[in-house]
């Protein structure tokens, strides 16, 4: 499976919705420009390199259908629209681990799987204190704490 990477990443709001600009790389080879405006619209994309599309156009193809979700039956088909619009929720999920495990204590919960939530937050700084206060309040259901497992 090819190595996607998110760069120069910009969010910004658009009149339908949170929007954003990247520059998305390929097997470390700078693909294409992904431009979301969010105003309902698809993705603006300008590629850079014919063998990175053809690599990110076989992944997107090779994509299973999908849940609609939020109560709605059937199922999509991901579209590259669907799949950059995945790839930068993940790295803003990432940039958001690597700005808190600095100063507080990152953790996730077994019960919090199928959920919307990324992880949760303990507002102390990560040490024998605070991995001993979540051990003890959330035992077994404890399912890994950020600050041990991230790797940036």
């Amino acid at each position: 499976m090819p190595r996607f990477e998110i760069r120069n990443f910009r969010s910004q709001r658009g009149h339908e919705g949170p929007g954003f600009y990247c520059i998305l790389w390929v097997d470390g080879v700078r693909a294409a420009e992904a431009i979301d405006h969010g105003d309902g619209g698809p993705v603006w994309w300008t590629w850079f390199d014919a063998e990175a599309r053809r690599k990110f156009d076989e992944y997107v193809a090779a994509q299973p259908e999908e849940p609609y979700g939020h109560g709605i039956g059937g199922t999509l088909k991901p579209d590259a629209d669907w799949v950059i619009a995945r790839l930068v929720a993940e790295h803003e999920v990432r940039r958001k681990i690597a700005r808190g495990i600095k100063t507080k204590c990152l953790f996730r919960l077994k019960s919090d799987e199928g959920k919307d939530v990324a992880f949760r937050t303990l507002n102390m700084p990560y040490g024998p204190d605070a991995v001993a206060y979540l051990r003890k309040k959330f035992g077994d259901d404890l399912k890994e704490i950020l600050n041990e497992t991230f790797v940036p």
